[in-house]
């Protein structure tokens, strides 16, 4: 028996169980430059002064944060508590921080801003560079835009949100209460790895992060299904504040063949009092031999339910999910398929996603034990583009329960898109925004355990969509001589593909090459009578269609192609 699993594996695709930061937590250092006078603000030079420093995090395309920002309620705060006033006890950093964006979009200039936000501005305004940006994304917890923190002399931190200004002058007029330092503090950060079991054992990798003022001496993690423990193991360590440490865990024939849905990880650090960053749940799926279903395997995500993982990315938000109605109330749909109806499906946020090399799960059991020859993976998929944005997808398969992944189909930025760029977020509400794609997977079969993914590279560009998948088998039929594909049609459409259509059913390749004979696409084709290119990518201009036998060319025929 074969069991095939569809895997969707973000590259950022750990748990990841990020918040804001939590009162009285240490505020990391670190120095940004003003887009006003180009000079140096670090932090910690502020905080040595003895000065209270707010923390504006922003983005330019965040319509609240510009709301916000229009008040001037921090430019009144920064005229009665900042340099020169008499109180003279408050510093004021406004941080933009998508590194995406650039210098113009603080002035104004470019689709992903809502106006100049240094006219007017009488603190510093800073734009970080991707590296830091994402640094202090991660540091400062920040879960959504704007997020403004008060920094106290003595680092602790916490979160004030969006107040105006004579709450904040009500707040700073004398020394305000800080936080109580959370001296100790373990959080755990991220579980990374195969939450799956194919033969009842599971491993995977947790990050832990010391939060607090004192170096983590030991811990423990236990692993929990309901009540009961299934294991639990003591570490000793040296974790300084805002360093992270990564443990391997392994539950080993603990499991049996049914899936657990209450698993939890607890953290247990000595003197730690906040716990609400020690525990987390999490499903881990368990895909016997016995429970696969025959080919065809189909899947259009109207009725699908099967995701292997929680929340990926912002907690709120993820970056992987069934995408249907609009809003629950009205029940619109708000994706148009390939034929033209509305429809579900599977869609991913790149920008709700952090970058890593790892594997999560939405599974499906196929038995793939067969005396068929080839095996065709068929599915539709849409994207676009923002700015320059080099988000990458692909296909791939795994004969080792997910550990190792074999690419057998790859688009990335412009290729991958299916509709001009654009700012606003993508949703596909015409057929003409999808393409089809047919991969030959006669690589991948013949295999115990068979895995079958969509990977996602995230560069935080626009959204994606994955519909229509299909896994079939076909035998090997009789070879087509020469005159059995002598009545065939070819269509390029809409869609930016080109349909190709013959009579008697045609084992062989079919090529689009260029009129000098350079080839862009080759399909296999096992006992076919129809296909689709995808030429989307391709310049406008005339194309050879070429059928392909034994290595032998036997009909070609031109097209032209309008892109």
């Amino acid at each position: 028996m074969r069991n095939i699993i569809l895997i969707c594996a973000l590259c950022l695709s750990g748990q990841l169980l990020n918040a804001q930061l939590l009162p009285g937590s240490k505020a990391t250092d670190f120095t940004m430059v003003g887009v006003q006078d180009t000079m140096e603000y670090r932090l910690y030079d502020f905080l040595d002064q003895g000065k209270y420093v707010i923390l504006d995090f922003f983005a330019t395309w965040c319509q609240p944060c510009w709301a916000y920002h229009k008040e001037h309620h921090l430019n009144a705060l920064n005229y009665s508590n900042g340099p020169g006033s008499v109180i003279n006890n408050t510093r004021i950093l406004g941080i933009e921080l998508d590194g995406n964006t650039t210098k113009d979009e603080l002035y104004g200039i470019g689709p992903t801003t809502h106006g100049n936000w240094v006219a007017g501005s009488d603190y510093p305004i800073g734009d970080l560079d991707k590296a830091l940006a994402d640094k202090l994304n991660y540091l400062y917890d920040i879960a959504y835009f704007p997020t403004v923190y008060i920094v106290c002399p003595d680092r602790t931190v916490r979160e004030i949100g969006q107040l105006d200004s004579l709450a904040l002058r009500q707040l700073l007029a004398t020394s305000p209460e800080c936080s109580p330092k959370l001296l100790h503090d373990g959080a755990l950060e991220k579980i990374s790895g195969n939450l799956v079991s194919c033969d009842g054992s599971v491993d995977f990798q947790v990050s832990i992060q010391n939060n607090g003022f004192e170096p983590i001496k030991s811990f423990e993690l236990a692993i929990l299904n309901g009540q009961n423990i299934i294991s639990k193991k003591s570490f000793t360590d040296n974790i300084l504040t805002f360093d992270t440490t990564k443990q391997n865990l392994i539950i080993s024939g603990n499991i049996g063949s049914n899936t657990l849905d209450s698993v939890s990880l607890s953290l247990i650090v000595p003197n730690d009092t906040t716990h609400v960053n020690d525990i987390v749940k999490f499903p881990i799926k368990v895909y016997p031999e016995s429970s696969a279903i025959d080919l065809p395997y189909i899947e259009n995500f109207e009725t699908y339910t099967s995701f292997g993982q929680t929340n990926i990315g912002y907690a709120d938000v993820k970056s992987i999910d069934i995408m249907d109605f609009i809003d629950g109330v009205n029940g619109e749909f708000k994706v148009t398929g390939r034929n033209g109806t509305k429809t579900k499906a599977l869609i991913i946020r790149p920008y709700y996603a952090y970058v890593s090399t790892e594997t999560t799960n939405i599974i499906k059991n196929v038995n793939t034990f067969t005396n068929d020859k080839y095996l065709q993976f068929d599915f539709d998929y849409a994207s676009s583009q923002v700015l320059g944005n080099q988000d990458k997808l692909e296909i791939v398969y795994s004969t080792d329960c997910g550990k190792t992944w074999v690419p057998v189909w790859s688009k990335q930025g412009s290729n991958l898109a299916t509709v001009p760029q654009s700012f606003a977020d993508f949703y596909p509400n015409a057929a003409s925004k999808w393409r089809h794609t047919t991969l030959d997977m006669t690589a991948a079969k013949n295999h115990k355990n068979l895995w079958l993914g969509v990977k996602f590279y995230t560069d935080y560009g626009n959204h994606a969509f994955i519909d229509n998948i299909s896994l079939t088998s076909t035998n090997i039929v009789s070879i087509a001589e020469l005159d059995d594909v002598n009545e065939y049609t070819i269509n390029t459409l809409p869609t930016g593909e080109c349909k190709i259509h013959w009579q008697t059913p045609y084992t062989g390749k079919i090529s689009l090459s260029s009129i000098a004979g350079n080839v862009m696409n080759v399909l296999n084709v096992h006992s076919q009578s129809e296909i689709f290119l995808d030429t989307s990518f391709l310049p406008s201009g005339m194309y050879l269609i070429t059928f392909i036998n034994n290595d032998k060319f036997i009909k070609s025929s031109k097209i032209v192609i309008s892109n």
